[in-house]
């Protein structure tokens, strides 16, 4: 990975020396042959690196790193997110139920967050900018939508059919087949003649990731300049500023059919 992004900086850093020469040439400069073949990467290629591309690439890494380095926070545990009812997935979804309130006036009944989403675990200890970014690389913005108990019934569905979603608030049991065989929301049975709130990100509310049905929803409220990374960090800081750490949420919320929550 080093060897190949040196290759990509020296690669970038050339053209930029023939775009520069191009322009302050008088002559407009022609190509009058292209060769191409395989180059075998070893660490020959990095017995002489490219000191001014060095200096650059150091120029902007210091930048980044005075930037990423502070410590927001600290986990007590560490968390995983390979699946769809790990410990991280789990709390990722908590923060987007938690956080209808203080956006938009009223609470959410569900939140769901695609595994998708979380592309790092945390490890235990201190937790710096550059991890919340390691983990939610994405701008993802946060929104609430208004389903029907039909419509989060389908949802819930493809939860535990596709298996590429974490849920906060409700309780899901399925089949070893993926079917959904019942639901509980806030503790109680879902109803199908009520109506729910449910937190989540653009991507999902598009009906992405196989979530269809939220495609279809049309009562969608999306909080200027709210994002899902910013929910978590907001998360992270009022831990420590109460001296608390970062914990995992233990309780299970997909069950198949054979297992029993903890």
């Amino acid at each position: 990975m080093k060897r190949s992004m040196n290759l990509r900086l020296t690669l970038i850093y050339s053209i930029a020396l023939l775009l520069s020469a191009s322009c302050t040439s008088s002559r407009p400069l022609v190509i009058h042959s292209l060769t191409g073949g395989r180059l075998e990467l070893t660490a020959a290629l990095d017995a002489a690196p490219d000191t001014a591309v060095q200096r650059l690439v150091h120029t902007y890494k210091n930048r980044i790193d005075r930037v990423m380095s502070p410590v927001i926070g600290c986990a007590a545990v560490p968390l995983t997110a390979d699946s769809m009812d790990s410990p991280l997935s789990r709390l990722v979804a908590d923060v987007l139920r938690e956080a209808a309130v203080r956006h938009c006036g009223r609470k959410a009944d569900v939140g769901i967050i695609n595994i998708g989403a979380i592309r790092s675990a945390l490890p235990a200890g201190d937790i710096t900018l550059r991890h919340l970014y390691e983990v939610l690389p994405f701008d993802n913005r946060f929104c609430v939508l208004t389903l029907s108990g039909s419509q989060l019934r389908e949802l819930f569905a493809a939860a535990v059919r596709e298996r590429s979603v974490a849920v906060s608030g409700c309780t899901l049991t399925a089949d070893a087949s993926g079917h959904l065989l019942a639901a509980t929301v806030g503790g109680s049975p879902l109803d199908d003649t009520c109506t729910y709130r449910v937190a989540t990100i653009d991507y999902l509310a598009a009906g992405n990731s196989r979530m269809v049905v939220l495609g279809t929803v049309t009562q969608k409220e999306f909080p200027p300049g709210v994002y899902l990374r910013d929910l978590f960090a907001d998360h992270l800081s009022a831990l420590r500023a109460a001296g608390d750490s970062l914990t995992a949420p233990s309780q299970r919320r997909i069950l198949l059919q054979s297992e029993t929550a903890p």
